[in-house]
């Protein structure tokens, strides 16, 4: 009797972790509107600062491939420029200059977690979530601080709306049928930088290929990115298929094969694993079953392959979200995951910079050159020699202006596991148990049977 209650004990805290997962991904993925964060937000907007004319001497500038010998970097007005007249002169001291860092994939929802995220060199953020026009505005023109780009309201294609979040419903990124796309691409497309789309969870794939395939075209018509947002082997796979821009996060089902980095370099499109926010899951939720190290191998398949592998956080503050990503210095620890999983120092720095500036088609930074946006860090010792040396910040410059350095709050992995301690089982029972059973038994039968293949004879009547 003890191993049955044992075992069905695991069993409701597995559900609960998926469908918590799920509802929660939604959740994160979908700002909710709070008038009071909106208000505070305006009321921090401060007003336009002069950015100083500075020489920057004695630096050993990061081209994109290595680092050069000590010359001077002008900032003037802004970005950078050629002419040192009147300049105010600072001595670099050596250090190494490189380009503003970029986070591809984290959700800010507060000014003060802007200046969080340009105090660890993080110039320029891409908000993974469907901001609402409000929110939106009131995260733009804070001058002096990282600046950010928005995806559209999530998409999730699948013709069973049983495993679409409410929120999603709600926001119309239900699509259910190839001909709900256009429509959808063509009203997001006026008010995002790139679509968004929507695997809800590794253990509930959501995707309908011709769903899915017609999101694609309609979004290539408007001229718009997609990025689609997958954690199971199988959603990765239908998602290269249907030729997406690009793929964010890691499967923690099952590692990548070279079946599907040929998908990648047939399409060309790189991959934005978050490995950072795969290990906190992983640390958060151990009996749902996630695997960090069948991600993080998923990395080294497809950096041995060629695929172009970009560094995002998935950095969050929202309420709900079963893991915990700071913003405070996730970044650097992103690095030193992608190292581990088998990237260069070079590459791992191209992850940050040139890369997702590249792949945004953003033109006027990640790199360190005349004409460029002024988004600039300032690091100690050679981040190529070893990485951790990114994390030395002397200076930080957004567009020109200098920002404060935090020189406080390392995250260290040790740091991010004591952030994400496991769910107990009873707890998960107490809290969430009883529903999520009730919601496991709302969903079709076949579906009861993936998620619950020990148990699925008592849930098939």
């Amino acid at each position: 009797m003890l191993h049955f209650h044992c075992s069905f004990l695991r069993f409701v805290s597995i559900v609960a972790c998926i469908l918590n997962l799920t509802q929660s991904c939604a959740e994160h993925a979908l700002d909710i509107d709070d008038p009071a964060i909106i208000a505070a937000n305006h009321a921090a907007r401060k007003a336009p600062q002069a950015s100083q004319k500075i020489a920057l001497y004695n630096v050993r500038v990061f081209d994109g491939e290595r680092i050069l010998p000590p010359s001077t970097v002008i900032i003037d007005n802004g970005v950078i420029g050629i002419n040192p007249f009147g300049a105010r002169f600072i001595n670099g001291q050596g250090h190494v200059l490189l380009p503003g860092f970029i986070d591809t994939h984290c959700h800010p929802g507060t000014v003060n977690q802007l200046h969080e995220l340009s105090s660890y060199g993080i110039t320029t953020a891409f908000l993974q979530s469907g901001s609402s026009p409000d929110v939106r505005e009131s995260l733009m023109n804070h001058p002096g601080v990282t600046e950010l780009r928005f995806a559209s309201t999530p998409a999730v294609a699948t013709n069973d709306s049983r495993v679409v979040p409410p929120l999603i419903k709600k926001e119309g990124g239900f699509i259910y049928s190839p001909d709900q796309a256009p429509d959808f691409i063509r009203n997001q497309s006026a008010r995002s930088d790139w679509i968004k789309i929507l695997a809800v969870s590794p253990d509930m794939p959501t995707i309908a290929q011709p769903v899915l395939d017609a999101l694609v075209l309609s979004s290539n018509h408007h001229g718009m990115r997609t990025v689609c947002h997958a954690t199971a082997y199988e959603s990765v796979r239908q998602a290269l298929k249907a030729g997406v821009s690009q793929v964010h996060h890691s499967p923690v089902d099952k590692t990548l094969d070279d079946t599907v980095a040929q998908l990648y370099l047939a399409g060309r499109q790189p991959n934005c694993p978050t490995l950072v926010a795969m290990q906190a899951i992983a640390y958060a939720n151990p009996l749902a079953g996630y695997n960090y190290t069948v991600a993080a191998k998923s990395v080294t398949a497809l950096y041995k392959a060629g695929v172009p592998i970009l560094a995002g956080t998935d950095a969050t503050s929202s309420p709900g979200i079963p893991f915990v990503v700071p913003f405070s210095g996730s970044m650097h620890l992103e690095l030193q995951f992608l190292v581990e999983a088998g990237l260069s120092n070079l590459d791992a720095l191209r992850a940050v910079t040139v890369l997702p500036a590249e792949y945004y088609g953003l033109r006027d930074r990640g790199s360190v050159r005349p004409g460029m946006r002024a988004d600039l860090v300032l690091v100690g010792g050679d981040p190529l020699k070893d990485i951790s040396h990114a994390r030395d910040i002397k200076k930080i410059w957004v567009a020109g202006v200098e920002h404060a350095v935090n020189t406080t709050t390392t995250l260290t992995r040790e740091g991010l596991k004591k952030l994400n301690p496991p769910r107990p089982p009873r707890q998960l029972w107490e809290t969430q148990g009883q529903g999520a059973v009730q919601k496991l038994l709302s969903l079709p039968i076949s579906l009861r049977m993936k998620l619950t293949p020990k148990f699925g004879e008592v849930f098939s009547n």
